[in-house]
């Protein structure tokens, strides 16, 4: 195992250690019973996995609730099912349509699909496991890896899809002055889609090589944002543009010429005032909720993801005041139980891994979903 491949284990290790001494996971993961309705997080799907996981729900009798659902009994609108579990997808990813929604009519089971509308394409339906197995399930690594507005309005119209909001662009903002990178081939081929920050979103001025990269961290997170000097990166683009683009990467000691270059420019910037900020964050709120109920007519979008997990305390108040109802998230208040009593609610979350042990025949014992986590790396 390559080291840094043994230190991520090593740490996933502890976390799970911690939190798993502390009482953090739901009690059902220690194979006990359970009273808050249990709600699962994933992000695409494969058939092999997504059908056992829809099948062990079945067999056991499982019912599953969309978010207005999950609402009313959380806030006793309606009498809690004692065998009422959520299921809910971050992103929107292709794999969805492709292959899940054949496996939900199947299962009859529902779950909450939180989107970006900012990176939905207008058109388009790919293929689907009845049409094509194989492409069906290479959907997530295509040319187009998200869902489109046609798919989400079938998907929507099936009644098994639940759409939520993820945010308008799941974005990310500069936080610190101090350049730590430049805009190079490697670097930009390193970024997934849904990883880019908020100045690889802008279509008006789009990324050339050579520009400053400072720290990021996710919009909706307590950071707040770094407004760098424009002048200077359009100086390190053009420094880059004249020394053959490309070709100007090649060299051992790019980044130093780069670096002492940059050093010699005006590096100063600004940082976001705090209505600036207030109003970037309920921009990603409120224009998401906005335009996904413009997509989907009748539609109501109450009910909010954050990407990344990342929340601060002006997100969770600014979502209330945009509309939502509540917020997902991965713990809340160091746990991943249910919900908390702040308006709008605050839901926790566990990945799709402690899935198997829930009550039920065939039932699973702690130390098989961590096997899976500690050999992914994944949170949740």
């Amino acid at each position: 195992m390559p080291k840094s491949k043994a230190i991520k284990t090593l740490k996933n290790a502890v976390k799970l250690a911690v939190e798993l001494g502390v009482g953090a996971y739901p009690p059902f993961v220690y194979g006990k019973p359970y009273q808050d309705i249990p709600v699962f997080a994933f992000h695409g799907v494969s058939a092999k996995s997504f059908e056992r996981e829809l099948r062990y729900l079945k067999e056991n009798g499982y019912r599953t609730l969309d978010a207005d659902e999950y609402y009313a009994m959380e806030t006793g609108q309606i009498a809690k099912d004692p065998k009422a579990v959520v299921l809910t997808s971050d992103d929107g990813w292709g794999s969805l349509w492709s292959v899940g929604l054949p496996l939900l009519k199947q299962y009859e089971m529902k779950v909450i699909i939180f989107l970006i509308p900012g990176h939905i394409s207008a058109t388009g339906i790919g293929t689907t496991l009845e049409q094509d197995a194989a492409l069906a399930e290479a959907r997530d690594s295509s040319d187009r890896p998200l869902l489109s507005w046609e798919e989400i309005q079938l998907m929507h119209e099936s009644g098994w899809i639940d759409f939520q909001s993820h945010t308008l662009r799941h974005t990310e903002i500069f936080t610190d002055n101090k350049i730590i990178d430049f805009m190079s081939p490697s670097y930009r081929n390193q970024l997934t889609l849904l990883d880019a920050p908020e100045w690889m979103q802008d279509s008006d001025r789009p990324v050339q090589l050579g520009r400053p990269i400072y720290q990021s961290a996710p919009r909706l997170s307590k950071e707040r944002r770094f407004i760098e000097n424009e002048a200077l990166r359009t100086a390190c683009e053009r420094f880059v543009q004249e020394r053959g683009a490309e070709t100007f990467f090649e060299q051992a000691n790019w980044k130093k010429e780069l670096t002492d270059f940059a050093n010699q420019q005006d590096q100063e910037g600004r940082f976001e005032t705090d209505e600036e900020r207030r109003e970037s964050i309920l921009e990603e709120l409120r224009d998401s909720k906005q335009r996904i109920e413009a997509n989907l007519p009748g539609k109501r979008v109450d009910h909010l993801c954050y990407p990344w997990l990342m929340v601060s305390d002006m997100a969770i108040a600014l979502s209330h005041e945009a509309g939502y109802k509540t917020n997902f998230c991965g713990k809340v208040a160091g746990r991943y139980i249910g919900s908390a009593s702040e308006k709008p609610l605050q839901i926790g979350r566990v990945g799709m891994d402690f899935l198997y042990t829930l009550p039920g025949k065939h039932r699973e014992t702690l130390w098989a979903p961590l096997q899976k986590k500690l050999g992914r790396g994944a949170g949740y």
